[in-house]
């Protein structure tokens, strides 16, 4: 699912998707996404790759692996949303020995600002 932010946009709820779009006020469009095991930005025409994929990549076909979801205080439009993004990195280069395996849980949030219902 894609989540889509924009100046109206309601998080209440606490929509969440593994995909993100979020418009400018130019009026473009940003999108990120959780897709080919890495976190790609997209703008017009141009994708990119946002981690150095040779060596960790994302489980980009489980949505508690990578996801985008938009917090906002419940029953409250006017309280400015935040958007939660997580994503689990692995070694690209997984052994059959454990030891030799990592992995890494990565949580962060990103409070929007200019907000105005």
């Amino acid at each position: 699912p894609t989540l889509v932010l924009d100046e109206d946009g309601d998080c209440t709820g606490s929509p969440s998707g593994d995909t993100i779009e979020l418009r400018r006020v130019d009026g473009g469009i940003t999108t990120l996404a959780c897709e080919n095991n890495t976190i790609a930005s997209k703008s017009a025409s141009m994708t990119v790759g946002l981690l150095d994929s040779s060596k960790v990549q994302i489980n980009t076909g489980d949505s508690l692996s990578c996801y985008f979801k938009c917090i906002q205080e419940p029953d409250d439009p006017y309280s400015a949303p935040s958007i939660e993004v997580g994503f689990t990195l692995t070694d690209k280069n997984n052994s059959v020995n454990v030891e030799k395996n990592s992995t890494a849980d990565f949580q962060t949030s990103i409070k929007l600002r200019n907000y105005a219902p």
